[in-house]
Order: C-alpha cells, then structure tokens, then sequence
C-alpha cells in the first residue's frame, strides 16, 4: 500500500516529527499492542521512523533521507511525500518529490494481515504526544503500490 500527501514544516526541533500517519484509534504497533502500521513516531529529522505489525512478527526502522530531502533542510518548503509499503517484495521506502530515497526497511517478518479490530479511521498529523507543526495537503492511500516513482 502507498501513503502519499504534501506537507510543509515549520519547526522540527524535538518533540516535532514530521509525517505522521496511523490507523486510528491508534494500531499501537510501536508498542506491539495492535496491528497495523505508523509512520513518523519518534524524533527523526534526517529521515522518517515508521513501523508495521501483524499481530504476531513486528518490524520497526527508519528511512534516511538524502541530505537534499531531510526535513530539518526543508522547514519552510512543501515536499511532495510517497511512502509505499511493497508487502511482496517485504520492504518499505520513501519518495520525495519524484526522487526514491537509497534507504529501504525490510519488513520481511511481518506475514499477516495489519487491519486493527478496531480501525475507525487514519490519524494524520498527530500520534502519542508527537505532532506535526506546519500543513499537509492532497493526502492519499492506496491499497497498492504504483509501479512508477
């Protein structure tokens, strides 16, 4: 699945983060108490910190960014945001305006399904006490991931 939007920062100094997106009421898979997926929990300005969970096999990891593309060189400037999740090849990366990041997460572990019993809704901007201080726009989910950047 593909998670994409534009966004804009004001500050990054902790405790911002940057783009934050889960399922809501919160899938906790940071903690391991829920499945499914977050992306920008924790205190990472040179790259994004995301995590997947299926209930069973859990993976946590961070994508840097190029130097060109790390949000604490982008306070001010919209960036254009695509992170896709590709289940069959097990891995996760990032592409920022049109460019592929080199970092990748393997998410090979996780197996299962991410759907949290109790899903209701996607929380943007805001997780646990972390929180976004600038905009996002045009923000989308896809259930697959495009074949091109």
């Amino acid at each position: 699945f593909v998670v994409e939007g534009w966004v804009i920062f004001n500050d990054v100094a902790y405790p911002r983060s940057t783009f934050l997106v889960d399922l809501y009421p919160g899938s906790k898979c940071y903690t391991s108490a829920g499945p499914g997926f977050e992306l920008g929990h924790g205190y990472k300005p040179t790259g994004l910190d995301l995590c997947i969970y299926d209930g069973i096999a859990y993976t946590r990891g961070t994508i840097e960014f190029l130097s060109a593309h790390q949000p604490q060189n982008n306070v001010g400037v919209w960036q254009h945001y695509k992170i896709t999740f590709d289940r069959q090849q097990a891995y996760v990366y990032a592409t920022i305006d049109g460019i592929v990041q080199p970092d990748l997460v393997d998410i090979s572990a996780v197996r299962g399904s991410i759907s949290h019993p109790g899903f209701s809704g996607v929380c943007v901007g805001a997780m646990f006490g972390w929180a976004l201080d600038g905009s996002m726009d045009d923000f989308r989910m896809y259930t697959l991931p495009s074949v091109c950047g």
